[in-house]
């Protein structure tokens, strides 16, 4: 009866210990996956944040050769 026991208490120590690797390993598979859509997310932003910086540059560009376009029409007014 002991040595029943005592095999028993053996295979729920083992079951225990797969049991705990097996959730271990799902927690870590988990985090992977959150961290890894943190990342894309992270990238997707910065991506979209150049983006517009590059669009505000290019509209900064433009505003600039409208206002001398502006200037230079009416300089060119004033000279008539």
């Amino acid at each position: 009866m002991a040595a029943l026991a005592s095999h028993d208490a053996a295979l729920q120590k083992v079951l225990t210990s797969v049991v705990g690797a097996y959730f271990d390993a799902m927690t870590a598979q988990a985090t992977l996956k959150a961290r890894t859509q943190a990342v894309e997310l992270a990238t997707g932003t910065w991506h979209t944040t150049q983006s517009e910086a590059q669009l505000q540059d290019t509209e900064q560009q433009i505003l600039m050769e409208v206002v001398k376009a502006h200037a230079d029409a009416q300089s060119s007014f004033e000279n008539l």
